[in-house]
């Protein structure tokens, strides 16, 4: 069945049963992109797909009671890097960031920041994040994000 969204456009094919989606699942932006694709079972994200994020950012992997969540999961930058490891709810637990040719850079993990707990690693940036932008002074006003490539 096709499924046509009137706020942007968008449009889906899918099968349903009693009204919840069910089975296998496209989503095609208005310019007919597929950006998402999955596995449903009475209205909820379960199986193996990939969604193309904005910023042409990709996670692919396993959903489990629609959430993101996985041992290999993987999270894909523009530049052909990417994090695999395991996702719970929708949130990064512990994996490895990868050059585009799948050689291993490091090991990354989560590191919550609590009113009670600071990071236990608060100057380790994201590595593509560190490619992309720069924290610099900003005169009076303090410090500063900057871009370091055209946006």
């Amino acid at each position: 069945m096709e499924l046509r969204f009137t706020d942007d456009q968008s449009y889906a094919y899918s099968t349903m049963i009693k009204g919840k989606l069910h089975g296998h699942y496209e989503l095609y932006n208005a310019k007919g992109v597929k950006v998402f694709e999955c596995e449903y079972v009475n209205g909820i994200k379960h199986g193996i797909g990939y969604e193309i994020l904005k910023g042409e950012c990709m996670i692919k992997g396993t959903w489990q009671n629609n959430e993101f969540e996985g041992k290999d999961n993987t999270f894909l930058y523009p530049d052909g890097t990417y994090i695999q490891g395991e996702w719970v709810e929708g949130m990064l637990m512990t994996g490895a960031y990868y050059t585009p040719g799948g050689k291993k850079i490091k090991n990354v993990k989560i590191d919550e920041v609590t009113r009670e707990e600071m990071p236990e690693h608060k100057h380790d940036i994201d590595p593509y994040e560190k490619k992309t932008v720069i924290v610099k002074s900003a005169g009076k006003m303090g410090e500063g994000l900057y871009a370091k490539r055209d946006i």
